[in-house]
C-alpha cells in the first residue's frame, strides 16, 4: 500500500502546487499580460518580416495571398451592459468587438477592439462579423509590392512603391468613419509627441464614452484615433519599413511589361487567403510627412496657385430652373459625337455623284494577286445578243481585256457599232463587270474558272446599256448635305428621364426646403418647430429617379439639415432615418459618464446653420444631376453650376501626381452576399499600365436612403504627375468582394475568399485633348469585358444602365481648363547609318527585328533596340519592336516618337495592320498607319475587313482615322459597303440593328458585347446615311429577306418532322413573294443578284440545327439556280475566320506562284446563330463515298480511287482529277495544321467530282480537340489517311508522285510562314470579338505551330515527320469508323439522283449517237481485285464504220434491268436472274451460262419502242467508262497484269501508267536520282536529305535503303552521318536534316559525299549509287534549292 500511497500524496502536491501556480497568475495585472502580449506580438512582426523578401506574383483577376501557419490563440471577452447602451436610438455597429469584461478604466491593457470603450454588444448574427473584424490578410503588402514591383517600370524609371492596403490592419469602415482618411500603419516619426492623450479623439460612434480634444459645439469633426499600446509600439516601424524595403527594388523598365497580355481570358478565380487576428488595435497616423501614411484627400499637395476649384452653385437660383426644355437628345451636345458627325458630313462632301471613278455604282469584279505559267490560255465563251449564237475561242491568260473586246469586234464585225472602249464584259451569273484597263489573269473569277476546269462565260455589253443600279444621284448629294448627329445616333439602350419627371420632382423639393426656411421667420422668440419629413422623402425620391444613387455630398446634405433640425426640434420622427447627431459627454470624472443628446444653443446661429444646409443641400441635388447627366442619356439639358472657366492651361504646368477620389459604390449587385469590398485603381494607355495597382481598404456595406459602400478615399498614382500622363490614358477601377469561407476543420485556420467583381474607367482626356474634371458616375462592367482594352467605355452605353452597380468618383477641379498639347512639332531626330554598326550588333537587331510582333523580347533587347533605334529607320519590319519599347508617350515625349515615326520607311500595307492591335493606341501612330494601309486595294481589303471592324473598336474616340477610312473606301466600293454592312450587323443586336435594341441581356457575356454597340451602331448608321438611296434600299431588302428566312428556319426547327415540309414551303412562298416585290443580292456577295426562291428544289437537312437548303433563282435571263445554305442555331463567326484565315493562305501561295487548287466557300453570319453559306456543288462528303464500299469502307484504301474514276471516265480526266486532289490535299493539310482544326471526322471533308478536296464546319479550331469520352478524337496533326495516298500514290506502293506531294505541302507551309505575323496580327485584332476561344492562347498556338525559331529548311523536315506520323496513324480511320457507325439512322441511297451507280454522269443520243446494234461478243475473267467476269459488249452506231467494245459486269446488267422496269413498269423486258445459287458463281460455267441470258436481255431491248430502247437510261449505260478506254486484248479469255499487278500485300489498280522516272531501274545496275539541298547558317552546315527515285530492285526486290554522308577528305570518318532507313520502296522519302558545326572556310575545302545503301540484316549493306558535291562555292545566304542529283559511282577517298 506505501507503494501506491506515495505516488497519491505527490499528485496531490502536484495539484497544489498547479492551484498555487495558477492563483499567482490569475493575481496578475492586465499590465503584464499586456507586455507579454507584445512580446509575442513582437516575435511575430519578426517572422512576418522575413516573409516579406519572399517575392510573389500578383495577377490581375486576383492577388495571391501566402498563409501564415503559427498564430496566438485569440483573447475571448465577454461584454457587459453598460447604462445608455440601450436606449440611443442609433443603430449599434455590428463589427466593432465588445470591450474586455473586467478592463481598469485607467489599464494600459488595450482590448481587441479598436476603440477603447464600447458599449454595444454584437447580435447573434453579427458576432461573426465581429470575429472577422479582428483578422486580416497575411502577407498582403508583400503580394501586393511583388506584383507592382513587376509591373512598376513600364513606362517610368523610378516609381516608388505603391500605395497598397497596410499589412495586418485590414478593417472594414462604415459610414460613421467616411469622413476619416483610410486607416493605416505609419512609420513611428523621430519626434514622436509622446503626450498620448491629445491623440485621442472621440470618434463619431455610437460609444458613450470616448476621449475628445474638445470640439466646437456645432462642430461634427471626427479626429483620427490610435491606441496608447499602438502608439509606443516599437514593432510596427519595423514591420513598415521591410514592406518599404522590399517595395523599393525597381528593376528594369522592360523587365515584365508584355504588350499582349490583354489577350489572355479574363475569367475570374476566387483567391483563398487565411486570415489571421490583430496583433494590436489599428490607429490612424495624421503626420501627413510619413512615408507610408495614406494620400491626403484631395486636392494633391501643391502650391496654391496649383490647387482645385471648387465652384459653387448660384445660390439664387431654384433647382427647378436648373433644367432646360430640350426636344433634342443631350447626346447631341457631345463633343466627342459631335466632331463624329462633322467627319462624316465633310467626308460625304468630297465624293460628288457625277464623279465616275467614286460613284461606279456597280461591283467590279474582285482580282487577286496571281502568277501563271508561261502559255496559260484558258477558252472563254463570249454571247453579245439574244439572236446570236456565243463565240468560242481560246486566248492567253494574260491577254488585256481591250485585246479580248477587240478580237469580238472584229469576229462580230458588221454586228457591232462603235469603238472598243464603248463595250465592256460582263460575267454571266454574276452582275460584276471587268475593266478595260486590267488582264484576265488579274480576276478572280478567271482563276476560279481555272481552277475547276471551267469555261469562262461572259457577255458583251454597250456602256450605254449597263445598269448601274448602286449609284448615287444628285437627288442623294442634296439630302446628304443635310444630314445632322441626330440621325446618326442609334436607340438608347436605356429610356432616358424625362425633362417632366425631373421638374415635378425638383418643385416638390423647392417647396419642402421654402415651408422649412419660412418656418424659421414665424417666430423671433420662440423656437420653432422645423420639418423635415417631407424634404428628406423628396430627396429620395430623386435619388430613386436618378436610379437609387446617393451621392456622399447629399448624404453630407442631409446629414447637416437634420442636425440643424433637431437643434430646434429633436423629436422630430424622421422614419428610422440615421442622423449624425451623436450623444455628448457632458461629465467625465468616473467609471461613468453623464450624456446629454444635445446642447443649448445661440438661436440665431442656429437658424444661420439651417440655411447654410438647406443651401447645400441644392448644391448637392445639382451635383447629383450634373453626375447623372454626365453617365447616362437624358431628354433635357442641364445649366452649368457656374460659368465654365475660360483660362486655358496647358498639362506641361501640373506636376501633381494623379489623384482620384473614389466617393461610393452604388446599387449593389443582388447576387453579392460579401463580407466587404475594396476597390484598386490604375491608369493604362491602351493595354499597357503605367503605374501600379493601388488599392483602398475594406470597406462594408452601409444603409443610407439605399445600400450602398462608402469608400470616401483618395487614391494617388505615386510618381505619375498628371504632365506625365499620355493623351488616351485612362483610369481603371477594379472592385473586389471579400467573403469568409466556412472552416471545413475546427482547427483549420480560416480563409477569405477575394473575387473580382466587376472594374469601370474613364477616359481622362476628351477628344480636344482636355483633362477630365470634377464628378462622374461610373458604370461597373463584368471582369469578362477586358479591362486592359481600351478605351473607356462610353456613358450610358451600359444595357442594364437603370439597375447596373455604379462607381461614385471625383476628379481635381483646377478652375481652368487643362489641355493636352494638340499640335506637336516634330523634333529634329537623326538618322544614323546601319551599316555603321559592327557585325555583332547588326546582327541582333536583325534577329529582334524579325521576330513576329507576338514575341516579346527579354528586357536587355528591348533596350538596346531602343537605344540603337534611330540605326533602324531603313528597316520597316522593325518599327512595331521600337515603339513597344518606348519608355513613355506624354506631350514631352510625343515629339521626338512622332519624328521618329515621320521619317521611318513605310512598312508594307498589310504589315502596317500591324499598328492597328490595341498596344499601339497613340492617334497619330494610328494616323500613319493608315495612310500606309491605304495602299491597299479594294478588293485586298475585303480579306482584312473582319480584322479593322474590330479595331475599330480600340480607337480612342469617335472620330478616328480608321473610320473615316473605311467610311471613304465604302463610298468608293460598293462591295467594301456591301461586306462591311453585314460585318457590323453580324455583331450587333437585333432583327434592324441600326436602329433597335434588344431585351437587355441578363448574362455577363452578352453585356460585354454592348461596351462597344454604340459605335458599331453608329458606323452602321453613318453607312447607311451616306451611301446613297439605292444601296440603303439594297441593305433594307436584304435585311428583310435575312428576317423572312430566320422566321421560316425556327418554324421547321419547332415542328414536327411530317409537317415540316409544309411549313418550309409555306414560309419559302413569302419570302419569294418578298424578293420578287423587290430584287436584291444575297449577303454572300453583292453581285449574287436574285429574282426569287425556286421553292420545289427546297428542302433541308437531317442534322441537329436542321439547316435550309435553298435554291434561289439568278436574276439573269437564263433563270440559272443559286444554291446555298441557311443556318439557324450555330455561331458561324468561328467558321467565317477560319475561312478567311484560309483564303489568306490560299492567296499568298498563288503570289508564290504556288496553286494548290485549293476550294473554299463564302460564309457570312447575319446575327447572332445563325447566317448564310455558300454551298459547293458537285461534291460529296468522304463518308459517303467511303460506305459505298460498306461499313467498314474507311480502312479501305480503294473508295476515293473509284469514285473519281466513276465521276472521270477518260483518262485524261481522271489524271487531272488526281492532280486537283493531291494539290488541295497537301493545302488542306498544311491549313489544317497551322489553324488547329479539329474534329475532322469524314464527313467534314468533301470531295468535288473534279477531285478537289476541301474541308467544311470549323466549330473546334485552334487546338480545340474533339473528345469522345474521356480521350481525344484528333490525334493527329492533320487528316492523312491511306485512302487518300492511294490515289497520290496511283496504288499502295510509294511513288514518286508522293515525293511532289511532301515537297507542296513543305513548300507551302513555309511560304505561310514567311508570313507569319499576318496570320498572328490577323488573331490578334480578333481577340475582342467574342468568338470563343480567340485568345492570346490562341495566338500563341497558331505562333507555336508555325515553328518561328527553325530555318525552312528544318521546318520542311519537321512537317515531313507530320506527314509520316499522319500517315501512319490508324485512329483516324477508326474515327471515321466510329462516324459512320453515329450516322447509320442518317445514311441514305448512295446513288440518290443518279441513273446509274458506276456512271454519275447522264448521256443521251443526240450526244452519243443512235445505237444500231448491241450484243455480247465474248466473255473476260479478269480480278478488281477478286476474281470476276466482264463480258464484252459490241456496240455499233450509226455514222460509226468500226464498232467499240464495252466491259460490263453481270451485276451492272442487272442494274440497267432493274431501271429500266423502275422507268418503264409496263415493259416486257427479258428479265436477268438475280436470285441466290447453289454453289460457286464465278466460274466459267456460270459466266457462259448468264452470257446467253444477257443476250435475250439485248433483244428484247432493241426492240422496243424508241422512248425506251434509245432512252437516256440505256445511252448512259453504253458511254465508254475509264476500262473501256484502256488497251486490251477483246480477244484474250484472261487478262493478268496489263490492268491489276499483284503484290505480295494486295492487288494494285493502276488507273494510269506511272511515268518513266517512277520506275524501279534494273537490278545489278546503279540508276535513280537523289535530292539534297545545302545550306550554311550562323556557322552550321545543314546537309537536307530529301528524296531519291528510281533505286533499283535487289534481287528482285524493292529494296530498304537509307543515305550516308560524309565530308570528304576525312580519314577518321568522324563526319559520318545517316539517315533513318525506309523500307521496300524504290521511291523513299527522307526528308531528314544532318548538321556539321564547322568553320566556312574548312566547309569550302570539303566535298560532300552522300551515298545510297540497302540495308541487309542477313547479308552486307549493298551499294545502290552515290554523288559527291564540292562545297567550295557553297552560298552562305539565302535559303537552299533542292536539286535532283544522278546516282553514280563514288570514289572511296576516306
Amino acid at each position: 500500500m506505501a507503494h501506491f500511497a506515495a505516488p497519491k500524496a505527490m499528485a496531490q502536491s502536484t495539484e497544489r502546487q498547479f492551484e498555487e501556480d495558477l492563483e499567482r497568475a490569475r493575481a496578475l495585472s492586465l499590465e503584464s499580460l499586456a507586455l507579454e502580449k507584445f512580446r509575442q506580438e513582437k516575435l511575430e512582426a519578426e517572422r512576418k518580416k522575413k516573409l516579406l523578401d519572399q517575392r510573389t506574383t500578383r495577377t490581375d483577376v486576383a492577388r495571391t495571398i501566402e498563409p501564415q501557419n503559427d498564430r496566438e490563440k485569440r483573447f475571448e471577452f465577454k461584454s457587459r451592459p453598460r447604462p445608455g447602451s440601450f436606449n440611443t436610438k442609433a443603430p449599434r455597429e455590428p463589427i466593432i468587438a465588445p470591450p474586455p469584461a473586467a478592463s481598469r478604466r485607467n489599464s494600459s491593457a488595450s482590448s481587441a477592439s479598436s476603440d477603447l470603450i464600447n458599449f454595444n454588444s454584437p447580435s447573434p448574427i453579427d458576432r461573426k462579423y465581429a470575429l472577422v473584424d479582428e483578422f486580416t490578410i497575411v502577407s498582403h503588402s508583400q503580394t501586393i509590392t511583388s506584383r507592382v514591383s513587376l509591373e512598376q517600370s513600364v513606362s517610368f524609371p523610378q516609381l516608388p512603391p505603391p500605395t497598397v492596403p497596410p499589412r495586418g490592419v485590414h478593417l472594414r469602415r462604415t459610414s460613421e468613419e467616411r469622413f476619416s482618411r483610410p486607416l493605416a500603419i505609419s512609420d513611428t516619426p523621430t519626434n514622436f509627441n509622446f503626450d498620448v492623450l491629445k491623440l485621442l479623439t472621440k470618434q463619431n460612434n455610437n460609444n458613450l464614452i470616448d476621449l475628445s480634444t474638445g470640439t466646437s459645439m456645432l462642430a461634427l469633426a471626427v479626429p483620427s484615433r490610435i491606441s496608447v499600446l499602438e502608439a509606443f509600439d516599437p514593432l510596427l516601424k519595423d514591420i513598415a519599413d521591410a514592406a518599404d524595403d522590399v517595395a523599393s527594388q525597381c528593376s528594369s523598365i522592360y523587365d515584365v511589361y508584355d504588350p499582349f497580355d490583354f489577350m489572355n481570358a479574363s475569367h475570374v478565380e476566387p483567391v483563398y487567403a487565411t486570415v489571421v487576428k490583430k496583433s494590436s488595435p489599428v490607429k490612424e497616423d495624421t503626420n501627413e510627412s510619413s512615408p507610408k501614411a495614406e494620400p491626403p484627400p484631395l486636392p494633391p499637395r501643391e502650391s496654391p496657385t496649383r490647387k482645385p476649384v471648387i465652384r459653387l452653385r448660384n445660390h439664387k437660383s431654384k433647382l427647378n430652373e436648373l433644367i432646360v426644355m430640350v426636344k433634342k437628345k443631350d447626346a447631341l451636345y457631345d463633343q466627342n459625337l459631335r466632331s463624329y458627325h462633322a467627319m462624316v458630313k465633310k467626308l460625304r462632301g468630297e465624293f460628288k455623284y457625277d464623279d465616275p471613278c467614286t460613284n461606279v455604282g456597280l461591283v467590279i469584279s474582285p482580282t487577286i494577286d496571281n502568277s501563271y505559267a508561261p502559255g496559260t490560255s484558258i477558252k472563254l465563251i463570249v454571247s453579245s445578243n439574244k439572236d446570236r449564237e456565243p463565240m468560242n475561242f481560246t486566248c492567253d491568260v494574260n491577254s488585256t481585256i481591250e485585246h479580248v473586246i477587240l478580237h469580238i469586234v472584229c469576229e462580230l464585225d458588221g454586228d457591232l457599232k462603235g469603238s472598243v472602249n464603248e463595250y465592256v464584259l460582263k460575267v454571266n451569273g454574276l452582275a460584276e463587270y471587268f475593266t478595260s484597263n486590267s488582264t484576265l489573269a488579274d480576276y478572280e473569277h478567271i482563276h476560279h474558272c481555272f481552277k475547276l476546269e471551267q469555261d469562262v462565260r461572259l457577255t458583251l455589253i454597250r456602256l450605254d446599256d449597263v445598269n448601274r443600279p448602286l449609284a448615287r444621284t444628285l437627288q442623294d448629294d442634296n439630302n446628304d448635305m443635310t444630314l445632322t448627329l441626330e440621325e446618326l445616333l442609334p436607340t438608347e439602350p436605356v429610356r432616358p428621364i424625362t425633362y417632366d419627371a425631373l421638374v415635378i420632382l425638383l418643385e416638390t423639393l423647392e417647396n419642402e426646403l421654402e415651408k422649412l426656411e419660412k418656418a424659421l421667420n414665424l417666430s423671433s422668440t420662440n423656437t420653432p418647430s422645423l420639418q423635415f419629413k417631407g424634404v428628406w422623402q423628396s430627396i429620395k425620391a430623386i435619388c430613386a429617379l436618378m436610379g437609387r444613387v446617393e451621392t456622399l455630398k447629399l448624404t453630407e446634405a442631409l446629414d447637416s439639415l437634420s442636425s440643424a433640425c433637431l437643434l430646434f426640434s429633436p423629436s422630430v420622427d424622421l422614419n428610422g432615418y440615421k442622423s449624425v447627431l451623436k450623444p455628448q459627454i457632458e461629465q467625465d470624472d468616473s467609471d461613468y459618464s453623464i450624456v446629454s443628446m444635445r446642447r443649448k444653443v445661440d438661436l440665431s446661429q442656429a437658424k444661420d446653420r439651417v440655411l447654410a444646409s438647406t443651401e447645400r443641400l441644392r448644391d448637392a441635388v445639382q451635383s447629383l444631376i450634373e453626375s447623372y447627366c454626365g453617365a447616362f442619356r437624358v431628354a433635357f439639358l442641364l445649366r452649368p453650376k457656374s460659368e465654365a472657366p475660360n483660362s486655358v492651361r496647358s498639362i506641361t504646368e501640373f506636376s501633381n501626381e494623379f489623384c482620384i477620389h473614389i466617393s461610393a459604390l452604388h446599387r449593389l449587385g443582388l447576387n453579392w452576399q460579401h463580407l466587404d469590398y475594396q476597390v484598386s485603381m490604375q491608369v493604362f494607355h491602351g493595354p499597357r499600365p503605367i503605374c501600379h495597382e493601388h488599392f483602398s481598404d475594406p470597406v462594408a456595406m452601409t444603409n443610407g436612403l439605399y445600400p450602398r459602400v462608402i469608400f470616401d478615399v483618395p487614391l494617388i498614382a505615386a510618381s505619375l504627375p498628371i504632365n506625365m500622363l499620355p493623351r488616351e490614358s485612362r483610369v481603371v477601377l477594379c472592385l473586389y468582394g471579400r467573403t469568409l469561407m466556412p472552416q471545413e476543420k475546427d482547427d483549420e485556420e480560416p480563409k477569405i475568399e477575394l473575387s473580382e467583381l466587376g472594374w469601370t474607367a474613364l477616359q481622362l482626356f476628351s477628344c480636344e485633348g482636355q483633362l477630365a474634371q470634377g464628378s462622374f458616375l461610373l458604370s461597373l462592367w463584368p471582369v469578362e469585358a477586358g479591362k486592359r482594352l481600351g478605351p473607356a467605355p462610353a456613358a450610358g452605353t451600359h444595357p442594364q444602365g437603370d439597375t447596373h452597380p455604379v462607381f461614385g468618383v471625383e476628379l481635381p477641379d483646377w478652375g481652368s481648363q487643362v489641355q493636352f498639347p494638340i499640335n506637336i512639332t516634330d523634333e529634329d531626330t537623326p538618322i544614323l547609318d546601319f551599316n555603321s554598326l559592327d557585325e555583332g550588333t547588326q546582327e541582333q537587331l536583325l534577329v529582334i527585328a524579325e521576330q513576329d510582333t507576338f514575341t516579346n523580347p527579354p528586357a536587355q533587347e528591348r533596350e538596346i533596340l531602343w537605344e540603337k533605334r534611330h540605326y533602324l529607320h531603313n528597316h520597316p519590319e522593325a518599327l512595331p519592336k521600337v515603339l513597344l519599347a518606348a519608355r513613355s508617350w506624354d506631350c514631352n515625349s510625343l515629339p521626338a516618337l512622332h519624328s521618329m515615326l515621320h521619317k521611318w520607311t513605310r512598312m508594307d500595307p498589310i504589315s502596317a495592320l500591324t499598328l492597328l492591335l490595341p498596344c499601339f493606341p497613340d492617334t497619330e501612330l494610328r494616323r500613319v498607319a493608315l495612310s500606309w494601309v491605304r495602299y491597299i486595294e479594294c478588293d485586298q481589303l475585303v480579306d482584312y475587313l473582319p480584322q479593322l471592324v474590330q479595331a475599330l473598336k480600340h480607337e480612342t474616340w469617335e472620330a478616328s482615322p480608321l473610320a473615316h477610312f473605311l467610311l471613304e473606301r465604302s463610298l468608293t466600293s460598293p462591295r467594301i459597303a456591301h461586306h462591311l454592312y453585314w460585318l457590323l450587323t453580324q455583331i450587333l443586336p437585333g432583327d434592324s440593328p441600326q436602329n433597335s435594341m434588344e431585351p437587355l441581356p441578363c448574362d455577363n457575356a452578352a453585356v460585354c458585347q454592348y461596351r462597344y454597340h454604340r459605335r458599331l451602331q453608329l458606323m452602321l448608321r453613318s453607312l447607311l446615311a451616306i451611301s446613297g438611296d439605292a444601296m440603303r434600299q439594297r441593305f433594307f431588302s436584304q435585311q428583310l429577306l435575312v428576317k423572312e428566312l430566320a422566321s421560316v428556319a425556327e418554324n421547321v426547327k419547332g415542328c414536327k418532322d411530317s409537317l415540316r415540309i409544309g411549313v418550309l414551303n409555306q414560309g419559302l412562298e413569302v419570302a419569294h413573294q418578298i424578293i420578287k416585290e423587290t430584287p436584291t443580292c444575297l449577303p454572300l456577295k453583292p453581285s449574287l443578284e436574285v429574282a426569287g426562291i425556286h421553292i420545289r428544289s427546297c428542302s433541308y437537312y437531317h442534322s441537329n440545327t436542321l439547316p435550309l437548303k435553298l435554291n434561289f433563282l439568278s436574276t439573269e435571263e437564263s433563270g440559272a439556280l443559286i444554291p446555298a445554305i441557311f443556318k439557324v442555331g450555330d455561331d458561324l463567326q468561328q467558321d467565317m475566320l477560319t475561312i478567311q484565315m484560309i483564303q489568306i493562305m490560299d492567296k499568298l501561295w498563288l503570289r508564290e506562284g504556288l496553286d494548290l487548287k485549293m476550294v473554299t466557300f463564302g460564309c457570312v453570319p447575319t446575327g447572332h446563330k445563325r447566317g448564310i453559306i455558300e454551298m459547293v456543288t458537285n461534291s460529296e462528303t468522304l463518308r459517303k463515298i467511303q460506305v459505298e464500299l460498306g461499313l467498314t469502307g474507311s480502312f479501305k484504301d480503294r473508295p476515293i480511287a473509284e469514285w473519281l474514276a466513276k465521276h472521270n471516265p477518260s483518262a485524261l480526266e481522271y489524271e487531272i482529277a488526281v492532280k486537283n486532289f493531291t494539290a488541295s490535299c497537301a493545302g488542306y493539310c498544311v491549313a489544317t495544321y497551322v489553324l488547329g482544326i479539329c474534329d475532322r471526322h469524314n464527313d467534314n471533308i468533301m470531295l468535288k467530282t473534279s477531285g478537289h478536296m476541301f474541308h467544311i464546319d470549323f466549330g473546334k479550331f485552334l487546338g480545340d480537340a474533339q473528345m469522345f469520352g474521356n480521350f481525344k478524337r484528333d490525334r493527329t496533326p492533320f487528316v492523312l489517311t491511306s485512302d487518300m495516298a492511294y490515289v497520290i500514290n496511283g496504288g499502295d506502293k510509294p511513288s514518286a508522285k508522293f515525293h511532289h506531294f511532301v515537297d507542296l505541302c513543305c513548300q507551302a507551309f513555309n511560304i505561310v510562314r514567311n508570313h507569319r505575323n499576318l496570320l498572328l496580327n490577323m488573331f490578334g485584332l480578333m481577340v475582342s470579338s467574342g468568338i470563343p476561344g480567340v485568345t492570346m492562347d490562341a495566338v500563341k498556338y497558331v505562333q507555336r505551330a508555325l515553328l518561328p525559331d527553325h530555318s525552312n529548311v528544318e521546318a520542311a523536315a519537321m512537317f515531313a515527320r507530320m506527314i509520316e506520323s499522319s500517315l501512319k496513324s490508324w485512329f483516324t480511320q477508326f474515327n471515321f469508323f466510329l462516324h459512320n457507325l453515329a450516322q447509320l439512322q442518317f445514311s441514305g441511297s448512295s446513288t440518290e439522283g443518279e441513273l446509274l451507280s458506276f456512271i454519275p454522269n447522264v448521256y443521251t443520243l443526240q450526244q452519243e449517237g443512235k445505237i444500231t446494234e448491241a450484243s455480247v461478243h465474248g466473255v473476260q475473267k479478269r480480278y478488281n481485285p477478286e476474281k470476276c467476269y466482264l463480258y464484252i459488249t459490241r456496240v455499233k452506231r450509226v455514222n460509226q464504220t468500226d464498232p467499240s467494245f464495252l466491259f460490263r459486269s453481270y451485276r451492272e446488267y442487272c442494274e440497267l434491268h432493274e431501271k429500266l422496269c423502275l422507268h418503264f413498269p409496263l415493259a416486257k423486258l427479258h428479265s436477268l436472274p438475280t436470285g441466290l445459287h447453289v454453289g460457286r458463281t464465278n466460274i466459267k460455267q456460270v459466266a457462259e451460262k448468264r452470257r446467253m441470258e444477257i443476250e435475250r436481255f439485248l433483244q428484247s431491248l432493241f426492240v422496243m419502242a424508241d422512248e425506251i430502247a434509245h432512252s437516256d437510261l440505256v445511252y448512259t449505260f453504253f458511254h465508254p467508262i475509264l476500262r473501256d478506254q484502256q488497251e486490251s486484248n477483246i480477244h484474250a479469255k484472261k487478262v493478268k497484269g496489263v490492268q491489276h499487278v499483284k503484290t505480295k500485300r494486295k492487288l494494285l489498280h493502276l488507273f494510269v501508267a506511272e511515268p518513266k522516272h517512277d520506275n524501279a531501274g534494273p537490278a545489278g545496275c546503279i540508276t535513280g536520282q537523289l535530292k539534297l539541298s545545302v545550306q550554311y547558317r550562323r556557322d552550321v552546315l545543314l546537309v537536307m536529305v530529301h528524296h531519291a527515285r528510281a533505286l533499283p530492285l535487289v534481287g528482285n526486290q524493292e529494296p530498304s535503303t537509307y543515305v550516308k554522308v560524309y565530308l570528304t577528305p576525312d580519314k577518321p570518318k568522324v563526319t559520318k552521318r545517316k539517315t533513318k532507313v525506309v523500307k521496300k520502296s524504290c521511291h523513299p522519302s527522307f526528308m531528314e536534316m544532318l548538321e556539321y558545326r564547322l568553320d566556312l572556310n574548312v566547309v569550302h575545302s570539303r566535298t560532300l559525299e552522300a551515298t545510297i545503301w540497302n540495308r541487309d540484316s542477313l547479308q552486307e549493306n549493298e551499294f545502290l549509287g552515290g554523288v559527291c558535291i564540292p562545297l567550295r562555292n557553297l552560298a552562305v545566304s539565302g535559303e537552299p534549292t533542292p536539286e535532283w542529283y544522278t546516282l553514280g559511282i563514288v570514289p572511296r577517298s576516306h
